[in-house]
C-alpha cells in the first residue's frame, strides 16, 4: 500500500482512530466528500487480493421507511453517511474485506471523520440492496458510519463502548510469540517490528476480542486466528468475524511496516512449527 495516500504518519492515524457511534447532523464538507469518494473508488490491493468494492451511501436521500429498515438506529446516532462494501465470495474474502475496509477507515480518520465498524447490528440484505448492481456472488460483511463526531457521546454510545471493553487490550505476552508458541515475544526480540506489532495490539476487533496471534520464526512473522470453543458455533453463520479482524490486523502491520521502511512479502506458507489446535494459520510476512 502507498502510504502517501495519507497526510500524516499512519502510526498517528491508527492511534487516533476510535469507534464513534454519535455524530453531528451536519453533512460532509464538499472537498472532504470528494476526497473520500475518490479513495473509495480507487483500486485497493491487499495481500489477500480478492474482489471488493465500496460505495458511500447517503441515507438522508433514502425513503424514511427504508431508513428505519436499515437497522442501525439506536446504536448509531446522527450519521447521514455510511461506507458500504460488497465482496465476492472466495477463500480469503473476509480477510481481504477486513484489510481494505480498515484502510478506508484510516483514510476517513485522516480526513478528520469518525467511523465505527458495524458487523452485528444492521440488516445486511437492506444495505446490500442499496449497492449498485449487487450480484448473487457478493455479500456485505460489515459497514461503517462516517461523519463528524459529536462532542458528547450518547448513553447508548457509552454503554456500547463499555460492553465492547473499548479501553482494554490484551498485553503483548498474550498475542505475540516465538518459535513453537510456548514463549512470549518481547519487544526487544521483536526489534524494528515492535511498532508494527503494537499497531496490531491496538487494532479494533469484534467485541474487542483480539482474535489474532502472531508467531515470530527466525526473521518471519506468521499470522493465526485464535479460536475459542465459544466461537465455534459462530462459524455456522456468516460473517466469521475473527477472519475480518485478522484482515484488520494485517492492514495495521503492513501499513506500519511500509512506513518504517521494513521490507518483506506476504506469502501463504505455513511454518513448520508446532502450534496449539486452537490456532488457525492464515498468512505470513517473510522478511527480506
Amino acid at each position: 500500500m502507498n502510504r502517501l495516500k495519507f497526510s500524516t504518519s499512519i502510526i498517528e492515524i491508527i492511534q487516533r482512530r476510535y469507534s464513534c457511534r454519535t455524530y453531528k447532523t451536519e453533512s460532509l464538507h464538499d472537498n472532504t466528500k470528494r476526497n473520500l469518494i475518490k479513495f473509495l473508488q480507487a483500486d485497493h490491493k491487499s495481500p489477500f487480493n480478492c474482489g471488493t468494492r465500496f460505495e458511500l451511501l447517503q441515507i438522508q436521500e433514502l425513503d424514511p421507511k427504508v431508513k428505519r429498515q436499515l437497522g442501525t438506529y439506536g446504536f448509531i446516532q446522527g450519521a447521514k453517511n455510511f461506507i458500504v462494501g460488497a465482496t465476492k465470495k472466495s477463500k480469503y474474502d473476509l480477510e481481504n474485506f477486513g484489510y481494505v475496509m480498515e484502510e478506508l477507515i484510516l483514510f476517513a480518520t485522516d480526513l478528520g471523520l469518525g467511523t465505527c465498524w458495524v458487523g452485528g447490528t444492521f440488516k445486511r440484505s437492506k444495505f446490500a440492496a442499496q449497492i449498485n448492481n449487487i450480484t448473487d456472488n457478493e455479500a456485505v460483511p460489515a459497514i461503517t458510519p462516517v461523519g463528524y463526531a459529536a462532542e458528547n457521546r450518547s448513553k447508548v454510545d457509552r454503554l456500547a463502548r463499555w460492553a465492547a471493553r473499548s479501553k482494554k487490550r490484551h498485553p503483548w505476552e498474550n498475542l505475540f510469540f516465538e518459535g513453537d508458541c510456548k514463549y512470549p515475544l518481547t519487544r526487544e526480540r521483536a526489534g524494528r517490528y515492535d511498532i508494527p506489532l503494537e499497531m496490531i495490539r491496538i487494532a479494533p476487533s469484534a467485541s474487542n476480542r483480539q482474535p489474532w496471534r502472531v508467531i515470530k520464526d527466525s526473521k518471519n512473522f506468521h499470522f493465526f486466528i485464535f479460536r475459542k470453543r465459544s466461537w465455534y458455533s459462530s462459524l455456522l453463520s456468516w460473517p466469521d468475524f475473527p477472519r475480518l479482524d485478522l484482515g484488520i490486523a494485517v492492514c495495521h502491520f503492513n501499513l506500519t511496516a511500509l512506513e518504517r521502511g521494513l521490507k518483506g512479502s506476504w506469502q501463504f506458507i505455513r511454518p513448520e512449527i508446532t502450534t496449539p489446535g486452537h490456532l488457525q494459520y492464515v498468512i505470513s510476512w517473510i522478511s527480506k
